[in-house]
């Protein structure tokens, strides 16, 4: 009793002979007069003062009849000579609160975090929550190093249910000289925390334009605008197709200096270096914006016919949409809906989109602003610079036009 004092992980100590009889014990043991399995016999048959022997983790009568480990060394006489274990002693591991205090102090105080501790087959050894438990086992698909690495950690999203969880996860180490490389005896757990991030939210499909309610028969009579429609992230543009040369893929964009961020740079198309803009910036769509990569190579891009002096310019599409025959009464005013905003004519309400139409012309006027404009004149100058280079040295591999 005075040893188990000094102890207080352990419920019980007791004393065994070499058939298994209890001899004495720190505490009463209900009704256990005599203990008979394999890890005590292994324990018997052991001649190392420094070895031991441990029970699975399971029920036992020693413990109220619910799972735990028991520790088991031999007792061998103060005799180098005399090899043979005289009986063992058997130390009762209080795991219950000793775990759950392992795992609630881990946890830092997130109180809404469920917590496990695994071994190498899954099976639970404690656990805060009954969650995503099945037969004894943590039924999650998680990333295991194999082999067992000691102190290894590493963290994953799981979705499951609709609901998303970060997972933290670490592996086992040694305590003091136990369970080290060297030791008799090798445990393998694994802490496993989950964390509640919330419901899982899916990203929304665009949906393609459609315009078949304004193909009837009646709409038709009236005077038409052909528009060529393409998609910027979620948001769909129009332009009168009498302003647009076609669309092309680049392979390649050039950077160009003191430019702003709306231009992603310039590409040489049929022998003429084309200057690339962003909507997405220029509309300040910035959300729409983040979630697609506008530097991404190759890029789909819509060709507007050169102005007068000579400017060509090109817009990034996500997607290419079809060319419709709009009747012009369809076409609204967007000071109402939208503002003011000189880069649009107009807009068309479909069933399932908006579809924005830009007025070119107004984006050149814009662009070639030197005050208020959204680059400055030194950036076309360069664009005409990289022209000239491109030709010389081909620097830029040309891009195919692809018919609409």
């Amino acid at each position: 009793k005075h040893i188990n004092d000094l102890y207080t992980v352990y419920t019980n100590v007791l004393l065994v002979d070499v058939q298994g009889k209890v001899v004495c014990s720190s505490q009463p043991c209900h009704g256990v007069d005599k203990l008979d399995t394999p890890w005590l016999a292994q324990a018997l048959r052991l001649n190392d003062k420094q070895h031991y022997a441990v029970s699975p983790f399971e029920e036992s009568p020693l413990y109220a009849g619910r799972p735990t480990y028991l520790y088991c060394a031999p007792v061998l006489k103060n005799d180098a000579s005399h090899t043979k274990a005289l009986g063992a002693v058997v130390l009762v591991f209080d795991a219950e609160p000793q775990f759950e205090a392992i795992l609630r102090e881990s946890m830092a105080g997130h109180h809404a975090a469920m917590a496990y501790i695994v071994d190498e087959e899954g099976n639970v050894i404690s656990s805060t929550s009954n969650r995503f438990i099945h037969n004894g086992q943590l039924k999650l698909p998680l990333h295991f190093t194999t082999p067992f690495q000691k102190q290894s950690h590493w963290h994953q999203v799981l979705s499951m249910d609709g609901v998303v969880y970060a997972v933290g996860c670490c592996n086992s180490a040694n305590y003091r000289e136990y369970k080290s490389e060297q030791d008799c005896y090798q445990n393998n757990l694994t802490g496993v925390y989950l964390m509640d991030m919330g419901v899982e939210v899916q990203p929304q499909k665009t949906k393609p334009l459609c315009f078949e309610h304004l193909r009837s028969s009646e709409a038709t009579k009236h005077s038409n605008l052909e528009v060529a429609t393409f998609r910027v992230g979620s948001q769909w543009y129009g332009v009168d197709t009498a302003q647009v040369q076609e669309s092309f893929v680049a392979k390649h964009l050039a950077t160009m200096p003191n430019a702003q961020p709306c231009v992603l740079g310039s590409t040489l198309h049929k022998g003429r270096a084309v200057t690339v803009l962003d909507l997405a910036v220029l509309m300040d769509q910035t959300e729409q914006y983040q979630q697609s990569d506008a530097r991404q190579e190759p890029i789909q891009l819509v060709l507007l016919k050169s102005s007068e002096d000579g400017m060509t310019l090109a817009l990034r599409a996500d997607a290419l949409g079809e060319i419709p025959n709009i009747p012009v009464e369809e076409i609204q005013p967007t000071e109402q809906l939208l503002g003011k905003n000189p880069l649009l004519a107009g807009l068309v309400k479909t069933p399932s989109n908006l579809l924005l139409l830009l007025e070119p012309g107004k984006l050149m006027d814009q662009l070639r602003g030197k005050e208020k404009g959204l680059f400055w004149e030194e950036a076309f100058d360069g664009a005409r610079d990289l022209e000239k280079a491109i030709n010389a040295h081909s620097r830029v591999s040309h891009c195919e036009a692809l018919p609409r």
